[in-house]
């Protein structure tokens, strides 16, 4: 089991809810789905030149508690950014869900 101090990052968690414009346009918004606490761990990070755009790219590892409710359509948001979420392995012996996740380029 985790030790309680190491859930030290406050996180919000946002389900991405798809709607259209006046265009007809599909248009991501994000609605707050709960409001928790983490341990955050930088996983990789590099820069990305993406035509003619400079773009740094980093992936991190959230690891919450198990009754967090998390699926992988939801995005999290942390220190100003919104991180999209790659993989979820739930640990049921750790009481633990580790969750991979990507920046979300804006």
């Amino acid at each position: 089991m985790a030790q309680a101090g190491l859930f030290d990052e406050p996180i919000k968690i946002y389900e991405v809810v798809q709607t259209s414009n006046e265009y007809g346009e599909q248009v991501d918004t994000y609605k707050l789905k709960y409001e928790t606490r983490a341990r955050i761990q930088n996983t990789s990070g590099s820069r990305i030149n993406d035509s003619n755009e400079i773009f740094y790219s980093y992936n991190k590892n959230f690891i919450v508690r198990y009754y967090v409710p998390v699926e992988d359509f939801y995005r999290i948001y942390w220190d100003g950014h919104y991180y999209r979420i790659d993989n979820i392995d739930k640990n049921k012996k750790l009481q633990q869900i580790s969750i991979d996740c990507e920046l979300v380029k804006e």
